[in-house]
């Protein structure tokens, strides 16, 4: 939960090559990835 942790709270990370087993990280983390790519 760290790493999902540290990845929302980048601002300009666009892309992670981590595979995350649980859904809630899968979801949080591309929710990130996704407000990222928009700015």
């Amino acid at each position: 939960m760290d790493m999902m942790q540290s990845i929302e709270e980048n601002e300009t990370l666009l892309r992670v090559g981590i595979a995350f087993q649980s859904m809630e990280a899968r979801h949080r983390v591309s929710e990130a990835l996704e407000r990222n790519y928009e700015r």
